[in-house]
């Protein structure tokens, strides 16, 4: 009896779902600085209005010492 499609064991073969989005930030950014809108990427890059605005916003995550807040004491 052959194995129900979806299970372990299925292989490479019977990939299901949403394909991945095969976009980097850098593409995103890149347009973004070019002075595109959001609906402009999208259309170009052919991914969704807010897939480009996350991977914008996820590639712009400050670095911890760039986060450093500065602290003052009051009296």
């Amino acid at each position: 009896m052959s194995p129900v499609h979806g299970y372990a064991g299925s292989g490479a073969k019977n990939k299901s779902g949403r394909p991945k989005c095969n976009v980097s930030a850098a593409e995103v950014r890149q347009l973004r600085d070019q002075g595109q809108s959001w609906r402009q990427i999208a259309r170009a890059l052919n991914i969704g209005t807010a897939t480009a605005m996350r991977l914008c916003r996820l590639d712009a995550v400050p670095k911890p010492s760039q986060n450093q807040a500065v602290h003052t004491e009051r009296s």
